[in-house]
C-alpha cells in the first residue's frame, strides 16, 4: 500500500509541469490594469510603488516603462522598459538630477498577456535631485507597521487659486520652499499644476490642514495631489511613497475671497494728552495696547510719547471698535507720527504694515505765563462724556482656604488728583470673555476684593470706572485657571491688559 501511494505521488508531480503549460497555453486573460502608482524623485533615482494587480491565472510579473517625454497617445511608447519581476516597488537608478523623467506600469501574467492599459493614474513625472532626502528601507516599513507615519486624508479646492490638504496627524512643514514638497497634476492631460505656495492653514488648531496657493485650476477637472517626504510629522517620520500619500479633487471655478486690509485712516488730536485714530475695520489690540502704538516727532525720532490707556469705540461710519482714543503723556505744538504695530481685524489679519501710519498736530497750548483775552477764548460748557482713567496692576491670584478655592483680586488706582471715579464695577465671565455678569460695586477708594466657593475653572474678570454722569470706562481684564490639583499647584494664568485699557474681543486664531 505506502509503495502504491509513492507511485501516486510521484505521477502526479510528473503532470504538475504539464498542466502548468495547458493553464498558460489556454490563458488569454490579460491582468488588470497597474493601480496606486507612486513616484519619489531620489538623488540621481526615482523610486515607484503601486498596488498589486489581479488575474484569472496569476500575475507574473510588472515591467515599468520611462522616458524623457509622457505617453498621451495610442500607439505611443516609452524609450525605456524595466522589467521587475512580482514587486511592489522598484527603484529606477542611473537617473540624471534636474531632469524630469516621466513613468506608468503595466502587469503581465505567465501566458504573456499585459494589462491593456498604462497604469491607471499614469504619466506620473519625477525629478530627481541631489537635494533628495531619503529614509532608511527598514525605517520606513517600521513607520508604515506602526502606523506612525503621516498619511494624507484628503483634500479639495477651497476656490480657483487654493487647495485645502488635511492630513491624519499634526505635521511640520519645511523651513525653506515648502511648496516643493507638494505635486499636482492634471489627471485628463497630465499637465502639471504649479504649486505656488504651501502654509500651515490658521483655521485649523491642529496643525493638520495645510492651505496650498496654486495656480488658476480648471473647473470640474480631476487632479491628484501628492505628497512628498518632506512633510514630515512633530516626530521626524515622513510620508511614505505609495502609501496614502495622495488625494484626487475637482478643480474649482470660485474667485479667491478678496480681503480688504485693515489700514490706518487718520489721526487727529483731542487734547493735549489725547488723539484719536481711525481705522477702517474693528480692531483688535494685543494684551498691552500700549505695545501697538509708537508716537513720536516727526523732526525727532527721540522725541517720543508715552501711552497711558487705549479705549476703543465706533469710527465715523459706525464700525465697532474701529476708533482709538490713545491717551498719552503730554503733546507739544508738533507734528507727531503715529505707527501702529501688532493688530489684527475679527479674523486675525493683520494690520497693513504699507498703510499702518499716520500724522497728527498737537494742540496750541498757551504758555502758563501768557495772558489770555477771554473775549477770544471759546469756553462752552460741555458734558461730562469722558469715562474716567482705569486703574492698574490689575492682577488675581487663587490659593485654598479651608479646601477652598479663592481667587483674591488686587490693583492700584490711579494717581491722578482729577480722577474722578465714584464707582468700580466688578465683572466676571466664564465663557472666556465673550459676557460678563456684575459680581459686585466697590467704593471708588478699593483696592481689593477676594471671591470664595469657585469651582474649578476658566474665570475672567473684568474691571471698570464710573463717574457721577454714569460714563463707565472700557475696563481691564485679568483671568485665573483653578484646578484640582491640590494645595500649592492650583492653576494660576494672569492677563492683564493694564494702563486701564480693556479689549473685550477676542482674537481669533
Amino acid at each position: 500500500m505506502k509503495k502504491i501511494a509513492v507511485l501516486f505521488f510521484a505521477l502526479l508531480l510528473s503532470l504538475m509541469p504539464l498542466q502548468s503549460v495547458l493553464a498558460e497555453e489556454n490563458d488569454s486573460q490579460p491582468p488588470s490594469d497597474v493601480e496606486g502608482l507612486q513616484v519619489e524623485p531620489l538623488d540621481g533615482a526615482v523610486r515607484l510603488t503601486w498596488l498589486p494587480s489581479t488575474d484569472d491565472v496569476g500575475v507574473a510579473g510588472y515591467e515599468i516603462h520611462y522616458g524623457l517625454t509622457p505617453v498621451t497617445e495610442s500607439g505611443q511608447v516609452y524609450d525605456n522598459i524595466v522589467d521587475v519581476g512580482d514587486v511592489l516597488e522598484h527603484t529606477v537608478t542611473g537617473l540624471e538630477n534636474g531632469t524630469t523623467y516621466y513613468f506608468s506600469a503595466i502587469a503581465y501574467d505567465a501566458a504573456g498577456n499585459e494589462s491593456l492599459h498604462w497604469a491607471t493614474n499614469s504619466p506620473l513625472s519625477a525629478t530627481p535631485s541631489a537635494d533628495a532626502e531619503e529614509p532608511n528601507g527598514e525605517e520606513l516599513l517600521e513607520m508604515e507597521e506602526n502606523g506612525d507615519a503621516p498619511q494624507v486624508y484628503d483634500a479639495g479646492a477651497l476656490n480657483k487659486e487654493q487647495v485645502l490638504v488635511v492630513f491624519s496627524k499634526e505635521i511640520v512643514l519645511p523651513e525653506d520652499d515648502p511648496q516643493d514638497a507638494f505635486s499636482i497634476e492634471n489627471n485628463e492631460d497630465f499637465t502639471e499644476l504649479v504649486v505656488l505656495d504651501a502654509e500651515m492653514w490658521e483655521e485649523d488648531e491642529t496643525n493638520k490642514t495645510v492651505l496650498l496657493t496654486t495656480e488658476v485650476q480648471e473647473e470640474n477637472v480631476e487632479y491628484t495631489l501628492t505628497v512628498h517626504i518632506a512633510i514630515r510629522d512633530l516626530d521626524g517620520n515622513p510620508v511614505i511613497s505609495g502609501t496614502s500619500d495622495t488625494a484626487v479633487f475637482m478643480g474649482s471655478g470660485l474667485e479667491m475671497e478678496e480681503v480688504e486690509p485693515l489700514v490706518v485712516l487718520s489721526a487727529e488730536s483731542i487734547d493735549s494728552i489725547n488723539f484719536g485714530i481711525t481705522f477702517n475695520k474693528t480692531v483688535v489690540l494685543g494684551l498691552d495696547p500700549s505695545e501697538n502704538f509708537l508716537i513720536h516727532a516727526v523732526d525727532d525720532m527721540s522725541d517720543t510719547l508715552d501711552v497711558m490707556a487705549v479705549t476703543l469705540g465706533e469710527n465715523h461710519e459706525g464700525t465697532d471698535d474701529a476708533f482709538a482714543v490713545v491717551r498719552t503723556t503730554p503733546q507739544e505744538n508738533k507734528t507727531y507720527l503715529v505707527t501702529v504695530l501688532g493688530v489684527t481685524d475679527e479674523d486675525g489679519n493683520p494690520i497693513d504694515e504699507d498703510m499702518n501710519t499716520a500724522t497728527f498736530e498737537g494742540p496750541l497750548v498757551p504758555d502758563e505765563d501768557e495772558d489770555v483775552d477771554d473775549e477770544d477764548v471759546d469756553d462752552p460748557i460741555l458734558p461730562d462724556v469722558t469715562p474716567p482713567e482705569d486703574v492698574a496692576n490689575f492682577l488675581a491670584q487663587a490659593f485654598l482656604r479651608m479646601d477652598e478655592l479663592v481667587v483674591s483680586l488686587t490693583w492700584n488706582l490711579p494717581v491722578d488728583p482729577n480722577w474722578d471715579s465714584v464707582l468700580q464695577r466688578l465683572y466676571m465671565s466664564m465663557d472666556l470673555g465673550d459676557s460678563y455678569v456684575e459680581e459686585a460695586e466697590l467704593a471708588s477708594d478699593v483696592t481689593s476684593y477676594e471671591i470664595e466657593g469657585l469651582e474649578p475653572g476658566e474665570y475672567w474678570f473684568k474691571l471698570t470706572q464710573e463717574d457721577a454722569a454714569g460714563n463707565e470706562s472700557q475696563g481691564v481684564v485679568t483671568k485665573v485657571i483653578l484646578t484640582e490639583t491640590g494645595p500649592g499647584v492650583v492653576g494660576l494664568l494672569l492677563v492683564s491688559l493694564g494702563l486701564g485699557t480693556l479689549v473685550t474681543r477676542k482674537r481669533k486664531i
